[in-house]
Order: structure tokens, then sequence, then C-alpha cells
């Protein structure tokens, strides 16, 4: 299961009179801004936090993954990085953590080639599962019941840590309060991750 579709049933249930509305954005960086501004009471965000009024809890670890073709050659092999510098990859846009992988790979002499970048998870496995590249994925971003692809641990890339963030200095309302709680919760349980 994901964190946002296990955690909203679980917290109406509690709190049947509170209205969350979810939003979204291409990265975590807009939501960090929301909370700063006020326009939401709380977001699941990427640690580490940028500066600002922010307080964050972490909710949990969520490991990258190489995401191949099911009949592509490294669908079968043990992955090290430099075999990234051969593979076309497809890639997010604005992802603040796919800019460190890359940094991190640009560190060891291995030059990344973009076939195709998007900020749409779905369009990056589609095209994964269309033979156009590989992809490095949070765990929690592929959809593991498509027939197509499948994924390989990738060693050396550190996990993305996933918050929840609010503003420091605002009043926390008992539901928002029960939400973090729920999410702390939730993301401690084992087997959050649907394989």
């Amino acid at each position: 299961m994901r964190v946002l579709p296990a955690l909203l049933p679980e917290f109406t249930a509690t709190w049947p009179d509170v209205r969350v509305r979810p939003i979204e954005a291409a990265a975590d960086l807009p939501l960090y801004e929301a909370v700063e501004r006020g326009d939401v009471d709380l977001s699941f965000v990427e640690l580490p936090a940028p500066p600002g009024p922010y307080e964050t809890f972490e909710l949990m670890p969520d490991p990258f993954v190489l995401v191949v073709r099911r009949d592509s050659p490294l669908a079968e092999k043990t992955i090290h990085l430099d075999d990234l510098g051969a593979t076309p990859l497809i890639g997010h846009t604005e992802c603040r953590t796919l800019r460190r992988i890359e940094a991190q790979l640009q560190s060891r002499g291995i030059e990344p080639e973009f076939a195709f970048r998007s900020d749409v998870n779905a369009t990056i496995q589609a095209l994964v599962g269309a033979g156009v590249g590989a992809a490095i994925l949070p765990e929690l971003a592929v959809d593991h019941a498509d027939p197509l692809i499948t994924t390989r641990p990738l060693p050396g890339i550190p996990p993305r840590l996933l918050a929840v963030a609010r503003h420091r200095d605002r009043y926390h309302s008992p539901p928002a309060q029960a939400l973090v709680d729920a999410a702390v919760r939730l993301c401690a349980r084992p087997r959050l991750i649907a394989v």
C-alpha cells in the first residue's frame, strides 16, 4: 500500500467531520513553500528541509531502485552504479533527490544519459516498459503490478527520507496533529511498500 491511500481512510474514520484536501506538486520545494505561506497545514516532503520555519517528522526511508523492462539484460543481474553509465535513463525534471543522485554518479565519473524526463511517475514507468530506457525511482513511486517492468536494488544510492512538514510557529489543530501522529504510526508498520 502507499502512504496517503492507506492514511486517509484511517484518519477520516477517526475524524469524520474534518475535510482533508490533498494537493500535489511536481517537486517538494513548492510544498514546503505552501507550508511556509500557510496555504496548507502540513505536507508530505523529503528531507532535508530547506531553510525556513519548518518542523518535520521523519516517517520512513524510501529506497531507490532501478526500474527496467522485464526482458532487459539488467533485469537479472546485480546492479553496480557503473552499469548506469551505458544505460539510457528516464527521470524526473524537478526532483531534488534525482539531482543529488546525478551529482553522486558524476562524482564517480559516470555521466548519466537521459533519454527523456517527466514529472509523472506513470509516464516514466510506461516508457521503461516500452524499452526506451531504465529509471531510478523511489520504491514507493513504482507500480509493481506492471507486468512489463521489474526493479533491481541500487547499492550505493542512499534512500530518500520521507517526512511530514509543518510551520513550527503556527497553531496546529487537534485534527492536524492527529494526521501527523497517524502518518508516523502508519509508516512505522512493517511492509508498507507493496511488492
